[in-house]
This record gives C-alpha cells, structure tokens and sequence, in this order.
C-alpha cells in the first residue's frame, strides 16, 4: 500500500474467528516479532512462499496451494514440450480432491508426498538455458517446502489455500484504487483497527456499526 508517497505493507492474521490487520513499513521478520514477541508456537501458518514466514516461532506451515497451481500453470505454458507441469498439477489436484471428498488419514499425506518426490527426482530436458534455469529455481523451491505442501491433507481444520488472508486484504486494495494512498502512518494504523473490529465482528454473527459504537461507549474505569 501507499503511505503519503510511500510503499508500505498491510498486514493480515486470521482465523475463522478473527481478523487481524496490522500497517507497517516493513515486510520483515522484525513486523511479526514486535506483534508477537513470543511467536505463535500453536499455530500452523498459511502463506505463500515468503522467507520471513519460515523463520517465524510457529508449530508449523502450509504453503498456499492456490499460489503453486498458478506458478504450475505457469510452467505448463512456459514448457509445452513437457507434460512435467501438467503431472504436478494432477497431483496438486488431487490432493485437493482427496481432502474434499475423503476423511484423509496420515497415510494419504505420505503418498502424496512419495509421488511428489518421484515427480521432484526427474530429470526434465530444456533445451533453452534461460527457461531451465527458471524451472530449476521453481523445482528446487517446491522440494525445498516438501513437508509443507501436503500437511492440510491430514490437519482437518487446516486450509489449503490462503484466500481468506487475501478477502481480508481485498478492502486495503479497493482503498488504494479509490484515494490512492494513506496521507499518514497513523492514519494506515487507525484504518487497519478498525477493519480488525469490523471484519472481527461479521465472522462472529455481528454488526460492526455496534460493534464499533460498543467500544467507543467503553470506559474500563467504570
């Protein structure tokens, strides 16, 4: 986002429970270390490949799924002389299609991930060297999260795409396309309390004008 001329970033944590919106300057390790000094030692984390989610304190990670069929998606157009990237995107698939249409067991997990390393060990011929290196840096990302791409299969209550960190975003955007920017950090800081009440308050059945009109009328030394 755009803070009086300046790149910033919003942050967003949530659940089916809460929302979480935080503005910063940064969109570094530091953010989440000052929001949460302790880590989030019980959470599985749902996220894009981004280092700086891999060196927080979690208990664990699941790689968007919806990122890597667009990045497979892409390969598959990158590459019409393999049918590599068609074979992860069945299995991608499939993966998805398991979760939704079987109560998935560890051993589901398991054969996904064997089949992903069968896929991960081949060897793809390139001919042009511009477009194997790009794929080599793709393949050797998806090996290097391998324990992180199955693991919604057997965690039930863990999603396998970060989409609803991306609805939650979506007012930040619709923000920007129609004033632009933020004029002032606190002004960034203040939108994003709010919306953390706002969106807060409709995930639990509730109308975030009373919401918002409910804590105003606080006062904690009553």
């Amino acid at each position: 986002m755009r803070v009086n001329g300046e790149t910033d970033w919003m942050w967003t944590f949530q659940t089916s429970l809460v929302t979480f919106l935080h503005a910063a300057e940064s969109r570094k390790k530091e953010v989440v270390d000052e929001l949460f000094p302790g880590g989030l030692p019980k959470t599985i984390l749902v996220t894009d490949r981004l280092i700086s989610y891999f060196n927080l304190n979690v208990a664990d990670h699941q790689v968007c799924l919806a990122h890597l069929l667009r990045n497979t998606t892409f390969f598959e157009q990158l590459l019409p002389e393999s049918d590599w990237p068609k074979r992860m995107l069945e299995l991608l698939r499939g993966a998805i299609h398991q979760r939704k249409t079987e109560y998935s067991r560890k051993e589901h997990e398991e054969k996904y991930k064997a089949d992903f390393d069968k896929l991960i060990a081949e060897e793809v011929e390139i001919e042009d060297e511009e477009r194997r290196k790009l794929f080599a840096t793709f393949s050797r990302g998806l090996d290097k999260h391998r324990e992180h791409i199955f693991l919604f299969i057997f965690h039930h209550n863990v999603p396998y795409d970060n989409n609803a960190s991306e609805r939650a975003l979506r007012p930040v955007k619709t923000k920007m396309k129609v004033s632009g920017q933020f004029r002032s950090e606190d002004g960034a800081k203040n939108y994003a309390t709010l919306m953390t009440i706002a969106e807060t308050a409709k995930k639990n059945g509730q109308n975030p004008f009373f919401a918002l009109r409910k804590l105003a009328q606080y006062h904690p030394e009553q």
